[in-house]
């Protein structure tokens, strides 16, 4: 995971949290963990939904 996103996975649904105080702003680098970390969730078997 990077520096400002995650991603938790429980019983089947994924939660990407972002985490840039004070505001979640978004940059370049945030998008790029953002994009990665979605197409991760995508990937894997034990995600069956996402929330933002």
């Amino acid at each position: 995971m990077g520096e400002f996103v995650r991603l938790e996975v429980a019983d089947g649904i994924g939660t990407i949290r972002l985490e840039r105080p004070p505001m979640n702003a978004l940059n370049r680098q945030l998008q790029a963990e953002l994009r990665a970390v979605a197409i991760e969730a995508g990937d894997r078997d034990d995600v069956k939904s996402v929330i933002v």
